[in-house]
């Protein structure tokens, strides 16, 4: 009995090891190990089923010793039953607790997690703000540059008072600073440069209260003759800015909507009614007139030839009409529809030839006879103004800001200035047979070309506005 005593709880040792090892061997999961190879995954599955059949086994036989056992012995059944109730109280308990704390566990995460997640979004709320702030601030800079921009252009159309053209340069170097800008950028060094020198001048330069704008100009010796439609022609100083008058004209122009021309060494007039004058450049006198004439629109360009035997009219419908003088009359030698607008026309004095643009990409040439020839510009551009170049040549300005240099007499054209795309609006070229070209785009920008330089730009400068007519003066100025 004694020995039985103690065999018992070594006995009940064994069984509860074999039950929990068996146990334990259950609950283990065999997970495949995805990058391991297929040779080594079937090895580990062979040994774990193998490790199972060995625990069953001993799983078994322990049930059937202890099956035996307690069939033989009251006292170790309530002993075993008794210990398995306080063995299965216990791990009910300890489960109780694991599954507190995970729960507690996963309560933290949650938490965690939200407040990860409101960081996040109050970081992204805060960086759209600043990026939003950023914006705002940029196109506020730009918009302080681009009002900058347009307050030094609008200074240099100021006229009076030079104080307050001062104002405004100084106003837009400012705003340009503010709006992080270039302070030195084109139209602001031009509008506080255009302020200084309107401040400093003590006397306006040019002359003033000239009555009609000059359409007109040539230089004579070193006074300039200028023309306006009002039937003046004016002899200035350009080393004192006087005036004279030479002749009044005004009788043929008409009061008011009337046209005048300097033709070499003639004046031509039209006034409303289409009624024509051919008049001397010297001394105004009348050479021929003419009170009929086919053109039933406003007459826009005239050219005289250079013996003052006739001349050629243009008007805004397109109808050039060459001429003749008979006595004291104009006769009719040729018409010619061209179509457009007759806008402007010279004398070629090498070839005789008058040449006329119309704003297409054919330029019209003219002889006494009623001949007319057509010289066309390359990459459908259009002939835009027309200015005397040099000896045996006119320059041609086109609507793509072009400059070609043409010679009537042989009907050669060449590009002397590529341009900068914007339409040529005025053009001159210095006298005799000097190198520089003066041509004056759409955006008030004056490029002066120097062609022995292969047409390189020598000289450019932003204008206050579009000048009517250009020349060049003594030492090519």
């Amino acid at each position: 009995m004694k020995r039985a005593t103690v065999i018992l709880p070594w006995v009940l040792c064994v069984l509860f090891a074999g039950l929990f090892g068996w146990t334990s061997l259950n609950r283990r999961a065999v997970v495949p190990d995805p990058g391991a190879l297929l040779d080594s995954l079937r090895s580990r599955l062979v040994n774990a089923e193998m490790g199972q059949f060995a625990a069953e086994e001993k799983h078994k036989l322990s049930e059937r010793f202890l099956q035996d056992l307690l069939a033989s012995r009251d006292d170790a059944r309530r002993l075993y039953e008794s210990q398995k109730a306080a063995s299965d109280e216990a791990i009910a308990q300890k489960v109780e607790v694991l599954r507190q704390v995970k729960a507690k566990d996963l309560a933290l995460a949650g938490q965690r997690t939200a407040l990860a997640g409101e960081e996040w979004q109050r970081r992204l709320a805060e960086q759209r703000a600043d990026s939003i702030d950023t914006q705002k601030r940029l196109t506020d800079q730009a918009n302080r540059r681009l009002q900058a921009s347009k307050v030094a252009q609008n200074s240099m159309a100021i006229k009076g008072d030079p104080r307050l053209r001062g104002l405004m340069a100084v106003e837009a170097l400012r705003e340009m600073e503010a709006g992080g800008g270039d302070p030195n950028q084109e139209e602001v060094v031009r509008a506080l440069h255009g302020a200084l020198e309107e401040l400093e001048r003590t006397v306006p330069i040019g002359v003033q209260r000239l009555g009609a704008g000059p359409r007109f100009m040539r230089m004579e010796g070193k006074e300039i003759r200028a023309l306006g439609n009002d039937g003046l022609l004016l002899a200035i100083d350009p080393a004192n800015w006087t005036k004279r008058t030479l002749f009044d004209l005004s009788r043929y122009t008409g009061p008011k909507s009337g046209h005048a021309f300097l033709s070499g060494n003639h004046v031509l007039t039209a006034d409303m009614e289409r009624r024509m004058a051919l008049c001397a450049g010297a001394d105004g006198l009348i050479i021929a007139e003419q009170d009929h004439s086919p053109h039933t629109e406003d007459i826009t360009a005239m050219a005289a030839f250079a013996d003052g035997t006739g001349i050629v009219s243009g008007d805004r419908n397109g109808l050039v009409v060459i001429w003749a003088v008979d006595g004291k009359r104009l006769r009719t030698v040729k018409e010619h529809t061209i179509g457009g607008t007759v806008g402007a026309m010279v004398l070629d004095p090498g070839s005789g030839l008058s040449v006329a643009v119309n704003g297409t990409k054919d330029i019209s040439l003219f002889s006494k006879d009623g001949a007319r020839h057509l010289v066309s510009l390359p990459d459908a551009d259009r002939a835009r103004c027309i200015a005397n170049g040099r000896s045996g040549e006119v320059l041609i300005g086109t609507h793509l800001g072009a400059v070609y240099a043409l010679r009537p007499g042989d009907r050669e054209l060449k590009r002397i200035h590529a341009g900068s795309g914007r339409r040529v609006e005025a053009l001159a070229a210095s006298s005799g047979n000097s190198s520089f070209v003066a041509a004056v785009d759409g955006a008030n920008g004056l490029t002066v070309v120097d062609r022995r330089k292969a047409g390189s730009t020598d000289f450019q400068v932003r204008l206050t506005g579009i000048p009517n007519t250009l020349i060049f003066g003594s030492d090519d100025v």
